[in-house]
């Protein structure tokens, strides 16, 4: 019961992310008295939060007006809202403590249990509080054990998982150790073909490459080209054509043969200024 439940959590959680969010790196422009405007790529924009929106700073919870402009971070945006919703947003530091959290098994010392959550303090002193549910494996001393029994002062290792409400749920909390993943000896000459360094592309040049995925958004797309993958941004100049007719950029779709003219920017992006896109 417990794998269907995990199963049905993944399941929705793909699909909540694939069908509604956009989670991109950006800068913060300036702090609005409804939202933000942030930087992503090079163009601006606008976002507005929800009471629902998770702000995170310091790697602990944050409020909006705690970030400054020309602040990197990382967000959670939801692009089915006119205007864009923020949905998370997160300093650095944060996003990546957040990503052990969401990733790894994690040792804490439990600090609070209640029926809906249990906070665990880590060892650099940070705190989070879990989600957690009937369907939470806990384990102590080696056998099946209930939220109830957990303890303040306990050491655990807690696993997590974000859920589609971006809650993180606790799917283990154990006061064992997990085992160690096996480590993976590294690919030498003896044991196959290396792969070759692909040459870096010219300043500027043409390409041909299948589409991968486009992100509206930022005004950009990403190609496959011999087993590289890269990122592809556009401008309102850039000229595109679908099957040797005039297009437009709301036609790129996964899969499509594209001959990219490119020019790469200071910043080190490959700006088209003519994309040909082939549907076979």
């Amino acid at each position: 019961m417990k794998f269907l439940y995990s199963a049905l959590v993944l399941f929705l959680f793909a699909a909540f992310s694939s069908a509604q969010s956009l989670v991109t790196a950006a800068k913060v422009v300036r702090i609005t008295d409804s939202g933000m405007i942030l930087q992503v790529g090079t163009e601006p924009l606008a976002v507005d939060p929800n009471p629902k929106t998770r702000y995170w700073k310091g790697r602990s919870t944050g409020k909006r007006d705690a970030y400054t402009a020309g602040e990197n971070v990382m967000v959670r945006i939801n692009t089915k809202e006119d205007p864009p919703e923020l949905k998370e947003i997160a300093c650095e530091s944060s996003w990546k403590w957040l990503e052990d959290i969401r990733k790894k098994a994690l040792k804490g010392t439990i600090e609070k249990v209640d029926p809906k959550f249990v906070t665990v303090k880590f060892g650099d002193g940070t705190s989070f509080a879990y989600r957690a549910t009937e369907k939470s494996e806990v384990s102590l001393k080696g056998k099946s054990a209930a939220l109830s029994d957990l303890t303040p002062g306990s050491v655990v290792y807690v696993k997590g998982r974000t859920l589609p409400t971006l809650d993180i749920w606790a799917v283990s909390i154990s006061d064992v150790a997990p085992p160690e993943p096996k480590a993976t000896s590294k690919t030498t000459k003896a044991d196959g073909p290396q792969k070759a360094k692909l040459k870096p592309l010219d300043a500027t040049g043409t390409i041909q490459a299948e589409v991968v995925s486009h992100t509206p958004e930022i005004r950009m797309f990403d190609v496959d080209q011999d087993g590289r993958k890269l990122h592809i941004t556009y401008t309102t100049s850039t000229v595109f054509t679908l099957d040797a007719k005039t297009s437009r950029a709301s036609e790129i779709a996964s899969g499509q043969q594209a001959r990219i003219t490119y020019k790469r920017d200071k910043a080190g992006r490959l700006v088209a200024s003519r994309v040909e896109l082939s549907s076979s």
